[in-house]
């Protein structure tokens, strides 16, 4: 008698549909230490600005910016930037969110071994999780990923130094006490981390979902395997909004 199909595994928890929350939380405290560095390179740049007031509680100062001085400041802001955001731009070099690329790719991809693996037999013996990650399309897939992610971190990089200079120019302008000046200047540099924050969580989430697909669509082409994406709804906690909506897909056989 034929057996039927065995059901597929749904990865995760009800809190944790994609399995990924541990690599998410590694990614956020990486962004945060980043931030964290960076805003304290910005303020002491910031603070190498001349300031002619007696007393650095009064509403507005003076300061003695020159052509030159404001050049150095600009120049320095942006070698922060791009030593926190935008760093190992060397070939030599791993860029810093590339790790967190792979592991997602790779745990999305070991998700869809194991459940094929599970749901035939004629899979689980033409294939392993090393066999594909070792694979040239698997390779050119984390690429391709890399490429991406590096696009928007070069991205988010030129926005807060467009956005810095603009707070300290302003500042500068108006004569904005230091004090208030600073806060500005941490302000700015909030939004941008909620930006990346929000962009961890759904590079990750993405990059687990195409990786889960793409193994997917080889064992279709290559075995005749016909699966189908099974969607879940996933509730993330996560600092800001309590709850945030994620999808989460897991292969089945439908045939």
């Amino acid at each position: 008698m034929r057996q039927p199909p065995r059901n597929p595994a749904i990865p995760g928890t009800p809190r944790d549909r994609t399995g990924s929350m541990r690599l998410l939380r590694a990614a956020l405290a990486e962004i945060d230490r980043r931030w964290a560095g960076l805003t304290q390179e910005v303020l002491a740049t910031f603070d190498k600005i001349p300031v002619y007031a007696l007393n650095d509680s009064a509403p507005r100062v003076a300061y003695g910016i020159t052509p030159a001085v404001m050049d150095i400041v600009m120049l320095e802001l942006q070698a922060a930037l791009d030593r926190w955001i935008q760093n190992g731009k060397e070939p030599k070099d791993v860029f810093w969110w590339d790790p967190f690329v792979e592991q997602a790719m790779q745990l999305g991809t070991a998700q869809t071994v194991a459940n094929l693996g599970n749901l035939s037999s004629v899979y689980a013996t033409a294939r392993s999780l090393d066999q594909v990650i070792r694979s040239e399309p698997y390779q050119i897939r984390v690429g391709l990923a890399r490429i991406k992610s590096y696009e928007h971190w070069t991205g988010l990089r030129a926005e807060g130094q467009s956005r810095l200079a603009a707070i300290i120019g302003r500042a500068v302008a108006e004569s904005t006490n230091p004090r208030a000046a600073a806060r500005l200047i941490e302000e700015g540099l909030g939004v941008t981390r909620a930006k990346a924050r929000q962009y961890a969580q759904t590079d990750i989430t993405d990059s687990l979902r195409q990786a889960r697909w793409a193994e997917a669509d080889a064992a279709r082409e290559e075995m005749g395997i016909r699966t189908g994406m099974l969607w879940t709804s996933a509730l993330l906690p996560t600092p800001g909004p309590r709850m945030r909506r994620a999808m989460a897909a897991c292969t089945r056989r439908t045939r």
